[in-house]
């Protein structure tokens, strides 16, 4: 890999700006939408409970619904773009906390 290649060398000390918790990190601007990656580990993902996570540099509401079905949807509501994870989620809709508007965990669709 060259020198100058953007991703850092593994030469470089632990720690360093591109080393997160689960080791060798890829910058956001260097993935690309379309493809699946792993956004927080299942053990943070509980069931009827909203978590929080940003990828490619879009913030993300991500949780179980009460069955335990994962679903993440964009952490904006459309209207004022107020984040979907301060409202409150009854294990299969999410609720704006700004208007009340009430968003499917799976499909976003208003209802």
């Amino acid at each position: 890999m060259p020198d100058d290649f953007p991703l850092q060398s593994q030469t470089a000390a632990p720690g360093g700006p591109d080393f997160g918790p689960l080791g060798w990190q890829t910058p956001d601007s260097l993935m690309l939408f379309g493809f699946w990656y792993r956004a927080l580990p299942a053990s943070q993902v509980h069931r009827a409970q909203l978590a929080k996570a940003t990828l490619l540099e879009q913030p993300l509401v991500i949780g179980r619904d009460s069955h335990g079905q994962a679903f993440a949807l964009r952490d904006a509501c459309p209207h004022r773009g107020m984040p979907l994870s301060r409202g409150p989620f009854d294990g299969e809709q999410i609720e704006c906390s700004y208007h009340g508007w009430r968003f499917d965990a799976h499909s976003a669709s208003a209802s």
